[in-house]
């Protein structure tokens, strides 16, 4: 039960219902292979999902990875959800920013992953969350959600790099 449980929670945390820049989980997935989310994210899922992922930090051999998802979610709640200004908590973040959103504010294009890094980084950032010209959006194919498809490694591999250059 423990192995199924530690899989699950690391195929969430490295998919496209967990959101790999901000931290926290969106809703639920809208295609089959749990890569396109509903991108609206909810206190009361997360609320949920951080006590999963802190007690399979405590119990599991993947420990420290359950950790560092618990703390992204920590870290969106305290940016994105507390109101600073007059104290508590939002319910929600929405999932569009405008009528013409549709996830758009979550995904990126290539275009835009190769316009905020240099060729190096972008070729990192490309392998490690799989950013390619075609992405998952139906509305904009180019738009990509990003979702861990490759770790340090293998990427380090890949382009003759050591890992710890390509981690950096």
């Amino acid at each position: 039960m423990l192995a199924m449980a530690e899989t699950t929670l690391e195929k969430m945390a490295r998919g496209g219902v967990y959101d790999q820049l901000a931290g926290g989980f969106h809703r639920y997935s809208v295609d089959e292979k749990w890569l396109v989310p509903h991108f609206e994210k909810m206190s009361y899922d997360n609320s949920e999902l951080l006590r999963n992922y802190l007690h399979a930090s405590t119990i599991s051999s993947r420990g420290a990875s359950c950790e560092d998802t618990a703390q992204g979610i920590v870290l969106w709640i305290n940016q994105v959800l507390s109101d600073q200004e007059n104290g508590g908590f939002y319910a929600s973040q929405d999932a569009d920013f405008s009528l013409d959103d549709d996830g758009d504010y979550f995904t990126w294009t290539l275009d835009e992953v190769r316009a905020v890094l240099t060729p190096e980084e972008s070729r990192v950032i490309e392998l490690y969350y799989d950013v390619e010209a075609q992405g998952e959006m139906h509305h904009n194919p180019a738009k990509n959600v990003l979702w861990i498809a490759r770790g340090f490694e293998e990427i380090a591999t890949a382009l003759g790099k050591d890992a710890d250059d390509v981690s950096a």
